[in-house]
């Protein structure tokens, strides 16, 4: 069964296009940058229309920023494989949220209130550094690789980490 819902901007978490089902794997995928072991037709896709926000500066076409989003979870990790569309790589900042980055909101108790204990912002970038809440070294396993025209992510969360950390089928998973 699932394990996370993504509710978009404005999303019921109930169609196509605002929903990221993780499903459960009997062999985890190698956490090494490279999406090819990972099942196709599961993905989410991640652009200036799907955002929950853009910076009014300016709205990135598909060429120069989009990506997708898959997700698998088995009884230690939820697991996600990201490819990023991005013209040009930016990871030369000591602040990592001045580099090109995914972060991912995670609401663990489904309760749509922020500043919990089971609330999470991870900040992950091309040169390996991740931060939860601007606090450096998350319990978490990720893996870059480039591609042409971009970057791919794979992340390894452990259930432990995202409370509460009992996570069975059909639990979801708040994903913003």
């Amino acid at each position: 069964g699932c394990l996370m819902q993504y509710r978009g901007p404005g999303g019921s978490g109930s169609g196509p296009d605002d929903t990221l089902l993780a499903f459960p794997v009997g062999s985890a995928p190698a956490v090494d940058g490279d999406l090819s072991d990972w099942p196709e037709g599961t993905e989410l896709l991640l652009n200036g229309s799907t955002a929950g926000y853009i910076h009014p500066r300016s709205i990135p076409t598909l060429d120069d920023l989009s990506g997708s989003i898959r997700a698998l979870w088995d009884a230690n990790n939820l697991y996600l494989g990201i490819a990023v569309v991005d013209d040009v790589i930016v990871a030369d900042s000591p602040d990592i949220w001045r580099d090109d980055v995914v972060e991912l909101g995670f609401d663990a108790a489904d309760d749509d209130k922020g500043g919990g204990l089971d609330d999470h912002q991870v900040t992950t970038n091309i040169d390996g550094r991740a931060t939860d809440w601007e606090r450096p070294s998350p319990p978490l396993t990720e893996e870059t690789g480039t591609i042409p025209g971009g970057w791919t992510m794979e992340i390894a969360v452990p259930c432990s980490h995202p409370h509460p950390a009992t996570w069975h089928a059909d639990t979801n998973l708040g994903f913003v």
